[in-house]
């Protein structure tokens, strides 16, 4: 999520799909672009400036998702 009072800044959270309360996940980044999602949507990817605003990071984020329910 963007806040247009923190100078560029965004803040990653996490998102229940089932429903639930957001999680802020604590970690800056200085905008994003180029989300590039899994073909079996375990992880993402993107890029992102770091504070210094000279150098793109490449930002990879998986092991995200809760265990699968095994229960029959």
């Amino acid at each position: 999520m963007h806040n247009p009072e923190e100078n560029g800044k965004s803040q990653l959270w996490s998102i229940p799909v089932q429903g639930g309360e957001l999680e802020k996940l604590n970690i800056e980044i200085w905008g994003f672009n180029k989300l590039t999602v899994h073909p079996d949507g375990t992880r993402f990817a993107f890029n992102s400036y770091g504070p210094s605003l000279k150098q793109e990071e490449l930002w990879m984020m998986e092991n995200f998702l809760p265990e699968r329910s095994t229960k029959k």
